[in-house]
């Protein structure tokens, strides 16, 4: 069993929660804050690292991106033709966020090992939601 979750009297939030899943790698986009101190509660059975991007640090979509399990990045440009693929088993989104790092709608989703054809709408913060092998490249 694992979770991350902000604490808040009153409000708590829960970011992630999974049992027996195998999961590499968690990413949450949060927005700034009024307040200096954001508290986190980890919990886990296995040894975990967690650590805060600014969004400037973010990693840029250059020619192409890939890897396996969440992943965020971003895009600085316009509207970008792109093709996605998965290899492997589960749901896959490709999710976009504002600025204010508010969910802002998906991108393309699919299942299991799939090639789709989509669009990233123009420059903005991307999550890639899965567990499986992925790439994003751009369609010549």
């Amino acid at each position: 069993m694992a979770s991350v979750d902000i604490v808040r009297p009153g409000n708590p939030r829960s970011l992630w929660s999974a049992a027996g899943e195998p999961t590499r790698r968690v990413v949450f986009p949060l927005a700034a804050g009024r307040k200096r101190v954001l508290m986190l509660q980890v919990t886990s059975d296995v040894p975990w690292e967690a650590w805060l991007v600014a969004l400037d640090d973010v990693p840029p979509l250059r020619n192409g991106i890939s890897g396996q399990g969440m992943y965020a990045f971003r895009h600085d440009g316009g509207r970008l033709p792109i093709r996605v693929r998965q290899k492997g088993r589960g749901s896959f989104a490709l999710l976009r966020f504002s600025g204010a790092c508010e969910l802002a709608g998906s991108v393309v989703a699919g299942s299991d090992s799939f090639t789709k054809a989509a669009e990233i709408p123009g420059p903005g913060l991307f999550l890639v939601r899965t567990g499986a092998e992925w790439v994003v490249d751009g369609v010549a």
